[in-house]
């Protein structure tokens, strides 16, 4: 990525930030639902993802965590488990195609959990 597109990714990052901070996520505030959710009643793994979001920015983790604890944890753990693949090359980096899958099953196993009566 070359120096125009980074620059263009923090412009973009900083204004969703700004956007987050401001405005409480909800349809008047033009925020739009899920489709996932719309379609099937059910919620897919990133629903409440911006409401957690929304609430970390303004320092209230656990309401963010209740909204979305997959969007909390996960960012951190793929951190780590990039360090972890940099260390050791056998273990899959997170964004290798086994790292991907192994998150896409995550993702999976977080929907169908957070949906069990």
């Amino acid at each position: 990525m070359g120096t125009a597109g980074r620059v263009t990714l923090v412009v973009m990052l900083a204004v969703a930030i700004v956007l987050l901070w401001h405005f409480t996520p909800g349809p008047d505030d033009g925020f739009q639902a899920c489709g996932f959710r719309a379609i099937t009643g059910h919620r897919c793994p990133g629903c409440g993802a911006t409401h957690a979001l929304h609430h970390l920015l303004h320092g209230r983790i656990l309401e963010a965590f209740q909204h979305n604890a997959l969007v909390l944890l996960a960012p951190p753990l793929m951190m780590l488990q990039a360090v972890v693949a940099r260390r050791w090359p056998k273990l899959p980096n997170p964004l290798a195609p086994m790292g991907l899958a192994i998150w896409a099953m995550v993702a999976a196993i977080w929907a169908i959990w957070r949906e069990w009566p």
